[in-house]
């Protein structure tokens, strides 16, 4: 069975997260939701809670098939956590798929996974990732 894991953080961007979740669960993946620094519920920009099953830091670098990171606001509170930076190493090591959203691919640039990828970020990035597909 493939495997997935979303990891949430205080100001994801809900449809970037759920839709995902919703997507990925139909089609059979087993989809592991991970809080930043603890399970639980964590709230997202609008306000809207969503069950974390365990902490990140709970699971060990280990890989799956797919880590997807929703952005939102949230994204700067968390520029280079470490915990979140060395699971992305770990699953592009692994040749895994990394999906990070709108603006999270500052993640990548900030665990220095981003050069030589082909990526899109949301526009407000474009500072700090100029080779962005998309980018203004």
């Amino acid at each position: 069975m493939k495997r997935a894991l979303i990891i949430l953080h205080p100001g994801f961007e809900e449809i970037e997260a759920i839709t995902p979740i919703d997507l990925l669960t139909r089609a059979g993946v087993d989809v592991t939701i991970a809080g930043l620094d603890s399970a639980g519920l964590i709230r997202g920009k609008s306000g809207i809670e969503v069950q974390a099953e365990i902490a990140l830091q709970a699971l060990e670098t280990d890989t799956f098939d797919a880590v997807i990171l929703p952005g939102g606001p949230g994204i700067n509170d968390i520029r280079s956590h470490s915990t979140v930076c060395d699971h992305l190493k770990a699953q592009a090591a692994s040749g895994g798929i990394i999906g990070c959203i709108c603006a999270a691919p500052l993640l990548l640039l900030d665990a220095n996974l981003i050069d030589g990828l082909n990526y899109t970020a949301f526009p407000a990035t474009s500072e700090e990732l100029p080779q962005a597909n998309g980018a203004p």
